[in-house]
């Protein structure tokens, strides 16, 4: 049997959650993320720690993103919390992977859009507030669909 591939059902759905692990150190809180070296934060409360850490993920999408990689895939067994970033955030990067599996440029996307490739470029942008229809209707040039799960906190 093969090495386990999170992605390898990528096919049917794609979750967006990375797990998290919080150590106490000196009288606070401190966050990692073994999937992104770089995102780690330190608060006294646990809801601010999330919150330092959702931001610290989005500048650590965004790097991905910037040096054109692959979005390194959740862990298999959770050590901890799972960290998830904004949703409109997780639906830009589940735009942003499925056209680098699918091999899609932003110029192939902008013209099945029928749009330009700067309006695909914002609509990738983690910091761009683009409306989440927009980036519904991409996913679904890309034969996907986007699905918005609730959960208690």
């Amino acid at each position: 049997m093969g090495a386990f591939d999170p992605f390898a059902f990528r096919e049917q759905q794609m979750r967006i959650a990375y797990p998290t692990q919080t150590q106490l150190q000196n009288g606070r809180l401190h966050g990692t993320c073994q999937a992104f070296p770089t995102v780690s934060a330190d608060a006294r409360a646990r809801p601010r720690l999330r919150a330092a850490m959702r931001e610290s993920l989005v500048d650590a999408v965004a790097t991905c993103m910037k040096e054109h990689k692959d979005l390194p895939p959740p862990e298999r067994a959770p050590l901890g919390e799972l960290l998830e970033p904004p949703v409109l955030v997780a639906a830009k990067l589940a735009l942003y992977q499925t056209m680098r599996d699918q091999n899609v440029s932003n110029v192939a996307l902008a013209k099945r859009l029928r749009t330009v490739e700067g309006a695909v470029r914002r609509l990738l942008d983690p910091y761009h507030r683009s409306q989440i229809d927009n980036v519904e209707a991409a996913l679904a040039k890309l034969g996907k669909r986007l699905l918005v799960e609730l959960r208690g906190v």
